[in-house]
């Protein structure tokens, strides 16, 4: 009976290690970036259904993200990893030089201007509100914006992977360029009026403003529910 009681004891007592490093882990966030080494693609392609596998991953070297379930199962697998900081700066200067990323409350601020400012071609939408308030919004670029044309819809969608946002500045910075040129520039004032363009800057707001409204320091691939 003793010798039983060790043995569950020593069964016990490595997962008791494991959920602690865990709760360390993800004390102050809710996913993790991280890599290991792979011994061949079949095993790839089973970790693939327990974590969400980064492209950057290459022959010999995984990169893959985990919320706290799923890191859970991949440590039962007692592959050797190492976490790496995938942390985005933040740097809060000027909006005409486009090198940062907004808060969260100026990217609103900038998508309903962009309507305010340009009300003949452009219109904002709501796709609707998420549980934590933040809103999923889209603009529509077009000659005659409040009537359907028998003309091709163009969409652009950015950053449904909330922690890779080169897209999501580049998105504003293009609805920018857009309005301001249009009637200036030929090329853009023939889109404008032979294309009904939409453009969502950020698809995945819950996942870039994980860590707090303020910064995106805190971003994370997957959206609230921790789903990528």
């Amino acid at each position: 009976m003793k010798k039983a009681i060790k043995i569950l004891l020593l069964l016990i007592i490595p997962f008791s290690l494991i959920g602690q490093n865990i709760d360390n882990i993800f004390a102050e966030k809710k996913e993790i970036y991280f890599s290991f080494n792979i011994k061949d693609k079949s095993q790839l392609d089973r970790l693939s259904k327990i974590i969400s596998i980064d492209h950057k991953t290459n022959k010999k070297d995984a990169y893959a993200y985990a919320n706290k379930k799923q890191f859970t199962k991949f440590l039962q697998k007692k592959i050797e990893f190492k976490i790496i900081d995938n942390s985005i700066s933040y740097n809060n200067i000027s909006k005409n030089n486009w090198d940062y990323y907004p808060t969260y409350d100026q990217y609103v601020d900038m998508m309903y201007a962009f309507a305010d400012s340009f009300p003949q071609i452009c219109k904002i939408h709501s796709l609707g509100t998420l549980n934590s308030g933040r809103e999923l919004l889209i603009i529509n670029i077009s000659d005659n914006v409040y009537q359907k044309e028998n003309e091709p819809s163009f969409l652009y969608t950015s950053s449904m992977h909330g922690n890779e946002l080169t897209g999501y500045v580049l998105m504003i910075r293009l609805i920018d360029d857009i309005l301001n040129n249009y009637n200036s520039d030929s090329y853009i004032t023939d889109l404008v009026n032979e294309i009904d363009i939409w453009i969502n800057p950020l698809a995945n707001p819950d996942g870039a403003y994980a860590g707090g409204n303020s910064n995106v320091w805190g971003a994370t691939r997957s959206n609230a529910n921790m789903v990528d």
